[in-house]
């Protein structure tokens, strides 16, 4: 019996869900009969499934076509941002874009509707992310990005949580006899200053093309005549593969650490990445954790430790909350970290920039393997295996500076309000449960099994809240909705269909909303327009003007007072 005589389901199912994609296309190509079986929709989902995640993708559509949807994605996928262009946040300069798409009020100035981000449209845009103050893109070839000049404040340094607060990372001086000295965080100043920052392949037009980048050979990268920082010597940067350059104003890329004793530099590659307010953090495929936070003090993410926990055992998922990060580790459960080691000279002079966490597991969360979790502001939300939603409180700071004692830290409390919601739903004959959470700081969405999506924020799922109730939105129900992003008062919804939904309070004409400007969103929504002032109001949710007529939205984000997505053109 030959491996072809497994049939296509076996194949799929069972082979190709343990094989990297780059194996998954050398397998198909190895005969026309093989060939064949990865031709199938089935096989696409699969193959789309582990190259862009599940979140921007519509699992909820069983016969969807992922064969086209691949290729799309893979040909003419686009980055779109919108909102405050504070610090190049946005990833461009107002005066780079058309002057239909910026509002001003007094020295304010924001964009109002989905504006390209040029620079990006030669990558494969894998996932976007939102921070406080920029964006985070993760490319197919498993590059990470940010937008804008910092992705933190310029004050920070080393004293938030879940950074280093009681030390800084070991930076040496010109004169500590230190022989590696990466490019240090640009000043807003430098940051405005033209350069070149890479990687970028251009979108391929077949399968065998996407995948080049594994079969390439890497190579280091030097620092150019026209580096940010002259007055230092030239530095050997982590390796890179030789790859189109971006030209670009407000778009950098993230670089990594050394990889461990038995791991692959050729082979590492960004597999997910989640935003907190000054911080964000990125899983790799050799189930490494990076953090960039308030303690870097370069582009080189440093490299998250847990102490006492099996560093073999694997990671299946990460979520950064505002002021903390979460990850699930099997057999272990969900770990919370509320601050990390700063960077040891020994360490940073390997370059393998280790920095052991401080955290505590949260009790019980070994037991089972859950649904979803959400890591949020001093909390994080669970929604267990039977689809009961759960809350596990977490003072960062008080944990960060000592005063409370992770060894003495409480069981999660199921949100009684929630799973009540829930269960008279199940009296009326639907029997929904929960299955998957998405939020932002206090707020969140918690979509059901029906179809159904709810919200809800820190103060009505606190455990002395008796009266707090899920906030249901008769716009969103039944439509579809896929997923949500949301920043300090706006919203965003995805729908199933390719449809952007948004709504709440545009703050000082910033353009969060991507409804265009404020006489615009008055005569085309009188219906949902609500009385601010000068700012926009959406009371309820409406339709996102598309940026191409054909085309649809695969994934979201938002964060503070800006907001983004993948946007695909679907036309010829």
């Amino acid at each position: 019996m030959s491996l072809i005589d497994l049939g296509e389901d076996i194949l799929v199912s069972n082979v190709a869900r343990y094989l990297r994609p780059i194996d998954i296309l050398h397998l198909s190509m190895t005969c026309k009969d093989m060939r064949s079986n990865f031709e199938t929709n089935d096989a696409y989902h699969m193959l789309y499934s582990k190259i862009f995640g599940s979140k921007p993708t519509p699992l909820s559509i069983e016969n969807y076509d992922w064969k086209h949807l691949f290729h799309l994605r893979t040909s003419r996928a686009k980055l779109y941002t919108w909102g405050s262009p504070e610090q190049g946040r946005l990833g461009y300069l107002v005066n780079e874009i058309p002057p239909d798409h910026v509002i001003t009020n007094g020295f304010r100035k924001g964009v109002c509707l989905p504006t390209n981000v040029v620079p990006f449209n030669q990558l494969v845009v894998s996932d976007i992310s939102a921070g406080g103050f920029s964006f985070q893109i993760l490319t197919n070839d498993g590059d990470l990005y940010y937008t804008g000049g910092r992705w933190k404040r310029l004050q920070s340094l080393g004293q938030s949580t879940p950074g280093p607060v009681n030390g800084r990372d070991y930076n040496p001086s010109m004169g500590s006899g230190s022989s590696y000295f990466p490019t240090p965080l640009p000043s807003l100043s430098q940051a405005r200053a033209r350069r070149m920052v890479g990687p970028g392949v251009a979108p391929p037009p077949d399968m065998a093309r996407r995948y080049g980048r594994e079969m390439n050979n890497r190579a280091s990268m030097e620092r150019t005549a026209d580096s940010d920082n002259l007055t230092r010597p030239p530095e050997a940067q982590p390796a890179l593969s030789k790859r189109v350059p971006i030209d670009a104003k407000f778009v950098t890329k993230l670089d990594l650490p050394d990889v461990l004793d038995g791991q692959s530099i050729e082979a590492r590659s960004i597999i997910s990445v989640s935003s907190g307010r000054e911080h964000f953090i990125a899983l790799d495929n050799q189930n490494g954790i990076y953090s960039w936070d308030t303690g870097n003090t370069t582009n080189i993410g440093v490299r998250i430790t847990f102490p006492g926990i099996d560093p073999r055992k694997q990671i299946t998922k990460i979520s950064c909350g505002w002021n903390l990060s979460a990850c699930h580790i099997k057999g272990v459960g969900i770990v919370v970290w509320y601050a990390r080691e700063a960077v040891s000279e020994d360490s940073f002079e390997a370059k393998k920039l280790l920095a052991p966490a401080r955290y505590v597991v949260i009790p019980g969360t070994n037991e089972y393997t859950p649904r979803d979790f959400l890591a949020g502001l001093d909390y994080v939300l669970i929604i267990d295996n039977d689809g009961k939603l759960l809350r596990f409180d977490i003072h960062a700071q008080s944990y960060a500076n000592g005063s409370i004692d992770p060894s003495l830290a409480a069981k999660p409390f199921f949100v009684n309000s929630f799973n009540t919601w829930a269960e008279k739903k199940s009296e009326a004959g639907q029997a929904p449960t929960f299955t998957k959470l998405s939020g932002c700081y206090n707020s969140f969405a918690i979509f059901a099994s029906d179809g159904s999506v709810v919200i809800g924020n820190k103060t009505i799922t606190a455990a002395d809240n008796e009266d707090g109730e899920p906030v249901v939105i008769p716009e969103l129900q039944g439509r579809g909705v896929i997923d949500m992003a949301m920043g300090d008062y706006h919203y965003l919804a995805l729908t199933d269909r390719g449809e952007l939904l948004t709504w709440g309070r545009e703050s000082s004409s910033c353009g969060c909303l991507g409804l265009g400007s404020k006489e615009t969103f008055l005569s085309e929504h009188p219906e949902a327009s609500g009385d601010s002032g000068s700012d926009i109001v959406a009371n309820k949710p409406v339709v996102v003007k598309k940026p191409e007529e054909k085309g649809e939205w695969l994934a979201i984000a938002a964060a503070g007072w800006h907001s983004g997505g993948i946007f695909v053109c679907t036309g010829a």
